[in-house]
């Protein structure tokens, strides 16, 4: 049986302060998702194909596609926007052989999109755990573009 929201939120929010205490110097940003959660780790820096990344997902339950991308691709991401189901929208999937024999149709599902997510954050800052202070400016630049994006206050998460 899943774990609710609220409680899953406090479970995790523990795990990561046992964490930081571990190793001082430790600090991250906990986010929820219309999904589930977001975790920004600010220090130390983690490489995406460490086993200190990989056992850390794993304790998180992060999505195993998402750990096998970063692991495979050497880099980190985050969704910005919200996924169009969540906005009532279809996927707007063209294949690329039609790509430009289709820009009107992607141009039109492009302004529908933007128009709709614009009603909506993609997550909500729910806690900062040990060391979260951003020390260097590519992490603050990181922090500034990714909180920019998708927080949004007052507006329902998608």
């Amino acid at each position: 049986e899943p774990v609710p929201k609220g409680e899953r939120a406090a479970m995790v929010i523990d795990y990561l302060r046992a964490w930081s205490v571990e190793s001082p110097g430790r600090g991250a940003r906990v986010y929820q998702t219309a999904g589930g959660f977001r975790y920004m780790i600010l220090s130390p820096r983690l490489a995406p194909d460490s086993e200190e990344t990989a056992a850390l997902m794993a304790r998180l339950e992060a999505d195993r596609l998402y750990a096998v991308l970063c692991r495979a691709q050497k880099c980190f991401r985050a969704r910005l926007t919200p996924k169009p189901w969540r906005i009532g929208m279809q996927g707007g999937h063209i294949g690329w052989e039609n790509f430009h024999a289709s820009s009107a149709r992607v141009d039109a599902w492009l302004r529908e999109y933007a128009q709709r997510s614009a009603g909506y954050a993609v997550c909500r800052l729910i806690d900062e755990v040990g060391d979260a202070a951003v020390r260097d400016e590519d992490t603050s630049r990181v922090v500034r573009l990714h909180d920019e994006a998708t927080l949004r206050e007052g507006l329902p998460l998608a």
